[in-house]
């Protein structure tokens, strides 16, 4: 508590970051009635999407692996975070199996980045010795969040439409992404993405 009351950016950075996992798994939970019932997909194309999702997923590890050290974290998280919105965005407006697999392929490919970025950032910021004990605290947290949202979202799908639920969580991680990135972008906040050589430097 006296770490995230101390260094609020932090614990904002976590939330949010923690915030957009969390809907993008209620929106996961629901991908497979999604996509056969409302889209009308075989099992043999869903099965496709997940393997091409598996597949960007391996191919953006290996880009960030490459330019790790020419991308800063700031843009890891910021950027990361936005594009793997967007390909939520894009497959919850979704009327084809082309454009299913654009979202796929783009969720599966920029998820590396914004994971990477955010542990950097986790690593970078929260002191060793309490570091467990800030992930167990903050990982109750997402748990109860988690649950509740993926009952909402399963509750809702019985009272409206699929994919106005899938459309509606797509819309408010588009609004958790940009305050993060407002908050990102504060020229104040420049400090908490000093990498620990550059901090040794300058002490």
């Amino acid at each position: 508590m006296k770490f995230s009351g101390k260094y609020k950016f932090v614990f904002q950075i976590y939330l949010f970051t923690q915030l957009l996992v969390v809907f993008s798994l209620a929106m996961d939970a629901q991908e497979v009635v999604f996509t056969q019932d409302v889209l009308h997909f075989s099992e043999a194309q869903y099965g496709i999407l997940i393997s091409l999702t598996g597949l960007g997923s391996i191919v953006g590890a290996s880009v960030v692996s490459m330019l790790i050290t020419r991308i800063s974290t700031k843009t890891l998280i910021g950027g990361g975070s936005l594009l793997v919105t967007s390909g939520y965005v894009i497959y919850s407006f979704s009327n084809s199996f082309i454009s299913v697999v654009i979202a796929f392929l783009i969720l599966g490919f920029f998820n590396s980045f914004s994971n990477t970025g955010f542990m950097t950032f986790y690593q970078n910021n929260v002191p060793v010795d309490i570091m467990g004990r800030i992930s167990s605290v903050y990982g109750l947290l997402q748990s109860f969040l988690q649950i509740g949202c993926i009952f909402l979202v399963g509750f809702t799908g019985d009272i409206i439409p699929i994919r106005i639920s899938i459309i509606t969580c797509s819309i408010f991680m588009c609004m958790i992404c940009i305050l993060q990135m407002y908050l990102i972008s504060k020229l104040k906040n420049d400090k908490f993405f000093r990498e620990k050589e550059e901090l040794k430097i300058t002490s």
